[in-house]
């Protein structure tokens, strides 16, 4: 298996760790904050927190998974060699678990963040609204059903398309890669 499609994989999955910050932005008003915290307090109860976050990883590893069998060469890599399958197995699983975990870890911090954000960008008013929503039976139907929404069929279709597009500018991207570091003088980049 060639080294630049584990490259891939490894930045497939590093991506969301990689994001850039933006500038800290100017402290929303605290009464907003307040009504911001039950508002993500109503699309994510603490009940299903787990379960939702569960279900997302999931989602997004089964696709990871869908993306990597599509490189050209590993599949056949895969198919070569009868012990590569279950390492590649245990590698996307251990991927799943540090994820879950890392989500999991980190979830109070983006629960604030959420709250943070719905308070400066909606104001008391639009806050209570959405409150109301997401405490009716309506809203509820839909937070206990968005978590899975994103393995509907239909999404998982589209998913795929994008990664199987994404997928084939790997290997011109990688070998454009490559030539930008040769020529800026970064050596030993096989």
């Amino acid at each position: 298996m060639s080294k630049r499609y584990l490259i891939a994989a490894a930045l497939l999955i590093a991506a969301p760790a990689m994001a850039q910050a933006a500038a800290a932005p100017a402290a929303p008003d605290p009464a907003r904050v307040v009504l911001a915290h039950k508002v993500v307090d109503a699309v994510f109860p603490l009940k299903q927190r787990d379960q939702m976050m569960a279900s997302m990883v999931y989602t997004i590893m089964r696709n990871m998974e869908a993306g990597i069998m599509q490189l050209p060469d590993f599949p056949q890599g895969v198919a070569q060699q009868p012990k590569a399958r279950p390492i590649f197995q245990a590698f996307i699983e251990r991927q799943h678990q540090e994820t879950l975990g890392d989500l999991k870890q980190n979830m109070p911090g983006l629960l604030d963040a959420m709250a943070q954000a719905y308070a400066r960008r909606f104001d008391a008013a639009q806050l209570t609204g959405m409150l109301a929503f997401f405490t009716s039976p309506t809203g509820q139907a839909y937070v206990q059903e968005s978590a899975d929404i994103m393995s509907d069929p239909a999404i998982a279709t589209w998913q795929t398309k994008v990664a199987d597009d994404a997928m084939k500018r790997v290997p011109a991207e990688t070998t454009k890669l490559k030539a930008d570091l040769t020529a800026a003088g970064v050596t030993d980049t096989q």
